[in-house]
């Protein structure tokens, strides 16, 4: 059916027809009036599948993986694995020796966890949607994009926490192999897991709001502008950032000298920058799960 909008009569004063491709307002793409009318071709305990399939996923992605994300790009010199302290004599001034120990609390601490977490609430979104679908392939241009991408990101997911396991000795050269192999299964997981989000945003199945793709979309401007600046910070610092250092806590106390935590930059403000990202994610995050649970179509 193709509807026609007109605010008068479709001819001309004098009577003569006006013919359709001359009207200034015409829809010409089909509409099936019937939509929202059609019972759905899925039963309502599928509906609550897919719910938590893009529940599971939102707060996998948006929230988790993009905070692991932020913390192991920007903060390994802010909570690093190894902590360094230099001594200082009873005027202040630097002996040149330095005491490093390990940390409890760093960034290594916080980033595995969280790429565990990331591949076990994927898998259970997965398995929720073939649930859903009844173990089939979905058909139809839409919803392949979205399977296909979704797959690429799945399997990424399960090999960032495995590939995780096997770092190497830092310094060294297959930590650099490593390091930039686990960075490009990461950032390809991340940069494909939002679109996949978008494109799950526009299904027959949970076919949401336009807000709330427009919701998102604001998000990745906001997600882009945070990174674009801890990346600013990083590139006009990168000489005097400190390399992750191993080694034993230096133990001798010698009278006369102490100890003084050596300053990183940015420590003064990128934690609390970090934090006001984390509050409007998670903002995001629980408006788009709500928007999901109480959707039932429109």
């Amino acid at each position: 059916m193709y509807p026609i909008f007109s605010d008068g009569d479709l001819s001309t004063p004098q009577g003569m027809r006006i013919p359709i491709q001359d009207i200034s307002i015409v829809n010409n793409h089909p509409i099936n009036f019937q939509r929202r009318l059609l019972q759905k071709s899925h039963p309502q305990a599928g509906s609550v599948l897919a719910k938590i399939h893009a529940i599971l996923n939102i707060i996998a992605w948006v929230l988790l993986a993009s905070a692991g994300v932020m913390v192991a790009r920007y903060f390994d010199s802010i909570w690093p694995e190894y902590e360094r302290r230099v001594v200082t004599d009873g005027t202040g001034t630097v002996t040149g020796e330095q005491i490093r120990r390990r940390r409890r609390f760093s960034y290594f601490t916080i980033v595995p966890p969280i790429m565990i977490t990331v591949a076990i609430l994927t898998w259970i979104a997965f398995f929720c949607i073939l649930f859903e679908l009844n173990w089939r392939w979905t058909q139809g241009t839409h919803h392949l994009w979205h399977s296909i991408l979704g797959v690429i990101v799945l399997v990424c997911a399960f090999l960032a926490p495995i590939v995780g396991v096997l770092r190497p000795i830092p310094r060294t050269k297959a930590y650099c192999v490593w390091y930039w192999i686990h960075w490009l299964i990461i950032s390809l997981a991340h940069c494909l897991a939002i679109p996949v989000i978008f494109l799950g945003m526009d299904n027959h199945r949970l076919d949401l709001w336009t807000w709330c793709s427009w919701l998102l979309f604001g998000w990745c401007i906001f997600h882009f502008i945070i990174q674009l600046i801890f990346e600013i910070h990083a590139c006009c610092y990168a000489r005097q950032e400190y390399e992750p250092v191993e080694g034993d806590h230096y133990p001798q106390k010698i009278s006369g000298q102490r100890v003084r935590h050596e300053r990183v930059p940015g420590e003064s403000w990128k934690p609390a920058l970090l934090s006001i990202y984390l509050l409007v994610t998670l903002i995001v995050v629980i408006i788009l799960i709500l928007a999901v649970i109480f959707y039932q179509g429109y």
